[in-house]
């Protein structure tokens, strides 16, 4: 099932979610909470909107995208040594919602 993108205006929000979404001024519930229900109204028309997200986005955001980023961190927390993500890109090529991919 799609979902809505509704988000407030901080760091690189605005870039990432471009037309996808309703970006809301940052620290305004009441802004956030109308253009939550106003998306939900139009829930069918949200698969479309979804499409024009960049598919760079899509992919750099993903779940195992963020799971391995996660992932490289830890092993170099533990590790006591540079670590790297499971395709062999050093730890230190990447940064988090950046992973170089």
């Amino acid at each position: 099932m799609e979902k809505p993108v509704v988000a407030t205006d901080v760091g690189g929000v605005r870039e990432l979610v471009g037309e996808a979404g309703v970006i809301v001024p940052a620290k305004n519930s009441e802004a956030l909470a109308a253009s939550m229900l106003a998306s939900c109204a139009k829930l069918p028309k949200t698969a479309q909107d979804r499409s024009r997200v960049p598919i760079a986005h899509r992919n750099e955001f993903s779940i195992d995208s963020r799971a391995d980023d996660w992932e490289a961190l830890y092993r170099t927390l533990t590790s006591g040594t540079r670590g790297s993500h499971r395709d062999g890109t050093p730890a230190s090529n990447f940064a988090f919602g950046s992973s170089g991919r």
